[in-house]
């Protein structure tokens, strides 16, 4: 009888998973035992919405759905049933992919993190939840199409979104040039004057966009995440970075690090 008050607190805490009925496999849950058995790890989870957001920017009609369906499952396990935990992640893979339209200029609906929390907080379930969030990642998707359609910026938004694909590559402007069918001398110049910074600057600068979620979210040395952005050697990427933040890449790491 004295174990009593002990189970019911267990069961009460328990009845929250209920919320991610979709996601489980049983309907009865046992006090004491795990219900999502492997909790997904950090560094996996980040590279799961990285892939997300690549395949909006790509058009990738395909590898989205595929990608968000690896995402549903990825945030309901490290929720681990808590309902909250569960709003931020997909609020915060929202902000990620309008911060990232925003920085490349690409053309999106009109981003309210407040109003996107709450209807996430009047969700009934986990599934009402992310038939919410797929709709709302669906307008960045279909406005990017909408635009890539047609319009004098069609060729423009076509090179852009084959450099943040390619980025790590190397980009030259024949490359870019052969891609969207224009000379590369007449390429140049027409690049220049839409995104207003020449060719090889802006492609530096998502270099350098791409390099601070790794200073972040990983231990990779300078020299490690200079090869893996497409940088030649750590000393041509923390130039490029010092130009954009005015500070090296690892003041940046470690001024990050104690924010967190």
């Amino acid at each position: 009888m004295s174990e009593i008050p002990v189970m019911f607190q267990k069961c009460c805490y328990l009845k929250d998973y209920f919320f991610f009925a979709d996601q489980m496999h049983e309907s009865v849950l046992l006090a004491g035992e795990e219900v999502f058995v492997r909790r997904e790890e950090e560094s996996h989870f980040f590279k799961i919405r990285r892939w997300m957001i690549t395949m909006v920017i790509a058009q990738d009609e395909a590898g989205f759905q595929k990608s968000f369906g690896q995402f549903v499952k990825a945030s309901c396990s490290r929720a681990d049933g808590k309902k909250e935990d569960a709003f931020f992640y997909f609020c915060s893979a929202v902000r990620v992919l309008d911060e990232k339209f925003q920085n490349l200029a690409l053309p999106r609906p009109v981003y309210d993190e407040k109003s996107l929390l709450q209807k996430a907080r009047s969700c009934s379930s986990y599934r009402k939840l992310h038939e919410v969030f797929y709709k709302v990642m669906q307008e960045y998707f279909e406005m990017l199409k909408t635009n890539m359609a047609g319009g004098n910026n069609k060729d423009f938004l076509k090179a852009k979104i084959y450099i943040d694909r390619h980025y790590d590559e190397n980009l030259t402007l024949e490359v870019l040039a052969k891609e969207v069918h224009m000379n590369p001398y007449y390429f140049s110049s027409f690049f220049k004057k839409n995104a207003g910074e020449n060719f090889k600057d802006y492609v530096s600068r998502v270099r350098v966009l791409h390099a601070v979620s790794l200073l972040v979210w990983t231990d990779l040395k300078a020299y490690e995440i200079a090869m893996q952005i497409g940088f030649s050697d750590a000393r041509v990427f923390s130039e490029n970075f010092q130009r954009i933040y005015h500070e090296t890449p690892n003041a940046y790491r470690k001024r990050a690090k104690q924010v967190q």
